[in-house]
C-alpha cells in the first residue's frame, strides 16, 4: 500500500520505507512547516524524507540525502493547491510517480522549479516506466 510504505529508488533497486519511521527533525523549517499544512488541511501523508545517500537517477545527490525534500501521498490537487506561491521546489508528476516531492534549498537548483521527476529524455521515460511498473504492485 503506498500509504504505508514508499519505494526508494536507488539506481534499479527499491527498498520499503516505512511510513512511522519518517522525521522530520533538522529539516528547513520552512519545509516542515509547509509539510505539516498539507498534511493538516489535505490528510496527506509523508512516503519519503530523509534517506541518507539517495541519488537522482542521474546520479547527483537528491536533496533528500540533506533533509531538504520530501515526499506527499494523499488528495493532489488539495497538495498543489497548498503549493500555489510555494518558493521551494515542486514536482508536477503526481499522476506518474504517486506523491508530490517538496523541497526547500535557497540558491540549489530546484529552489524555484517545478519539475516532472527524472525530466524528458531517456532517463526520463525510464523513471516513468519505473514508476509504472510499481503502481502495479500497489
Amino acid at each position: 500500500m503506498r500509504t504505508l510504505i514508499s519505494l526508494v529508488m536507488v539506481g534499479a533497486l527499491a527498498a520499503p520505507v516505512h511510513a512511522e519511521q519518517f522525521s522530520l527533525d533538522d529539516f528547513p523549517a520552512p519545509l516542515v512547516k509547509k509539510v505539516a499544512e498539507i498534511k493538516k488541511a489535505c490528510g496527506s501523508q509523508i512516503v519519503s524524507a530523509y534517506r541518507p545517500g539517495a541519488v537522482t537517477p542521474y546520479g547527483n545527490a537528491s536533496e533528500h540525502a540533506f533533509r531538504r525534500a520530501v515526499d506527499l501521498s494523499g488528495n493532489p490537487k488539495c497538495i498543489y493547491e497548498h503549493l500555489q506561491g510555494w518558493e521551494g521546489g515542486v514536482s508536477i508528476d503526481y499522476d506518474v510517480v504517486g506523491h508530490v516531492h517538496i523541497s526547500w534549498h535557497p540558491g540549489g537548483t530546484e529552489q524555484g522549479a517545478r519539475f516532472a521527476h527524472a525530466g524528458g529524455g531517456l532517463m526520463g521515460a525510464l523513471y516513468r516506466l519505473w514508476a509504472g511498473v510499481q503502481k502495479i504492485f500497489d
